[in-house]
Parts: C-alpha cells; sequence; structure tokens
C-alpha cells in the first residue's frame, strides 16, 4: 500500500512521538480499522481491530525521514510517500 504524508501530516505531527509522528498519521489516515499504531524507526508496529498486531518494516529512505523529523527538521521536509510493505513474518 502507498502512503501519502502530506505538509499537513509534517506540520502537526509530533516529534519523538511513536504514535502520533508525520509517518504514524499518513498510515493512520490511509488505513482503516487501526487501533493502535507505534513507530519504533525501523518498523511499525499496526494492531487492526480484529486481527493480531502485525509489524511491518519501514524502507530506509523513510527511517531517515523520521530521524531528521525527531530532529527538529520535519517544516523543512518536502512531503513523501513510500511503499507500505508485507508484515514480517
Amino acid at each position: 500500500m502507498r502512503i501519502q504524508v502530506t505538509e499537513e501530516d509534517l506540520r502537526l505531527g509530533m516529534a519523538n512521538d511513536c504514535s502520533r509522528c508525520p509517518v504514524a498519521r499518513a498510515i493512520l489516515r490511509q488505513v482503516p480499522d487501526i487501533e493502535f499504531i507505534d513507530i519504533d524507526g525501523e518498523s511499525v508496529i499496526i494492531k487492526f481491530v480484529c486481527n493480531p498486531r502485525r509489524n511491518y518494516p519501514l524502507p530506509l529512505e523513510v527511517q531517515n525521514q523520521i530521524a531528521l523529523i525527531d530532529d527538529g527538521q520535519q517544516l523543512n521536509l518536502a512531503p513523501f510517500s513510500f511503499e507500505l510493505g508485507e508484515p514480517l513474518p
């Protein structure tokens, strides 16, 4: 699934907050039925309403964007997109 991180996500997302950062906001906005989300920098853990938790790897480019966001540079970033692939086994 292609995830679009918008200018609004970058503006309203909270740096250093695993469930309210711009990437988490973008995923929550575009993936239905999420009960819980947690981003640890390398992967995202998603608990869906009717399913167990799943751990999805994040592309290296997204990991780098998260590092910049956590370093306080999120307002200097352009909107971006990435592919949220299959969950880890």
